[in-house]
Parts: structure tokens; C-alpha cells; sequence
């Protein structure tokens, strides 16, 4: 059957052979269905008197993506920005109040308890305290790593990525610590 939406020539289909094929046709009923859902699940963005049917959401199917696309994008925005603070914060010392000592006695590296602990169970584990243990006051040594691979480990606890070039050259050492710490 020739299909007025997937076919190569719709120009050639006049009324009334506007047919469309099973496969548009579901794709159709597929989007109709997710614009539903997402009407019945949120507050309507596209009016009150927006009723779902099928003739309204096929017709929003383009501001609700576009819509989707810009949340999207400030989502991506606020991360980035979020990420950057963080960077920032560790990159220039701000506020910190723990050292993390590599192997061999290494120059430790400032970091901040709250992030440790928000990003490794383990990390927060050993930074908590209870009538049996008092937490670490001063500094938490990773002997397995290096001074060079713990700065990218805090580099991926704080901004939670690495440029491409860091994990291939500490990937063994920082599969390890990850691991280890449950990160």
C-alpha cells in the first residue's frame, strides 16, 4: 500500500488514497499515547481548555518536543554550572577541611568532607563517627594511588566525568579505586 507519510513520492498520493501504512500508523498512536501520558502526569503546559485527544496532541506533538528540547538545555546549563562551582572550589582550595594523601607519602590534596561523603558510601562510612570510632580529623590516605590519579578521581567526584586522555592513561588504577570505594 502506498503511504502518504513514508513514502519516497507523497506528492503523487491525492485524495483520496491518504493512506498511511501499520507501521506510521502505530509510530502516530505511539506519540499520541506518550503526549498523553505526559498531559495526564503533569500540570497541562499547553492550556486548560487542552483536552487529550488525538487531533489536539498530534497537533502540540512540535511545541511539546521543543518544549522537552529547552528543558533539556537549562537542565544541561544549571549541570554545567554546577560543575564548573565544584571545579572550582577544589581546583582553588575554597573552604576545604580534609587531605587526601596518595601513595608513598605524596603532597596530600585538599578536598571537602561533604562531597566525599555524597559521592562514596564508603567515604562517608569512614567519615562519620559513632561512639566507637572518632571520624578522620586531618587526612585520608589512598595508597593505591597515585598523586597524578587522585587528582583525577576528585576530578570525577567533583564534576562526575574526566577528559578522555586522564581515563586512559589511569584507567587500571582508577577502576580499582572506584571499586573500592563504590563510586
Amino acid at each position: 500500500m502506498d503511504c502518504s507519510i513514508c513514502t519516497s513520492m507523497p506528492v503523487i498520493l491525492r485524495p483520496p488514497r491518504n493512506t498511511i501504512c501499520e507501521a506510521c500508523y502505530e509510530g502516530a498512536r505511539a506519540i499520541i499515547d506518550l503526549v498523553n501520558n505526559h498531559l495526564h502526569s503533569h500540570d497541562d503546559q499547553f492550556g486548560t481548555d487542552c483536552q487529550p485527544n488525538s487531533c489536539k496532541t498530534l497537533g502540540h506533538v512540535a511545541r511539546w518536543m521543543s518544549d522537552k528540547k529547552a528543558m533539556e538545555n537549562a537542565i544541561k546549563e544549571e549541570l554545567s554550572f554546577l560543575r564548573a562551582g565544584f571545579f572550582t572550589a577544589l581546583r582553588d582550595q575554597i573552604h576545604t577541611d580534609i587531605q587526601l594523601k596518595p601513595a608513598n607519602n605524596g603532597l596530600s590534596i585538599p578536598a571537602h568532607r561533604a562531597i566525599l561523603a555524597t559521592r562514596s558510601q564508603i567515604f562517608k562510612n569512614m567519615l562519620d563517627s559513632d561512639v566507637c570510632k572518632a571520624p578522620p580529623m586531618d587526612a585520608i590516605t589512598l595508597p593505591e594511588l597515585s598523586y597524578e590519579e587522585l587528582e583525577c578521581l576528585l576530578e570525577f567526584l567533583y564534576i562526575g566525568s574526566l577528559p578522555t586522555e586522564k581515563v586512559n592513561k589511569h584507567v587500571n588504577s582508577l577502576s580499582l579505586a572506584a571499586d573500592k570505594r563504590q563510586l
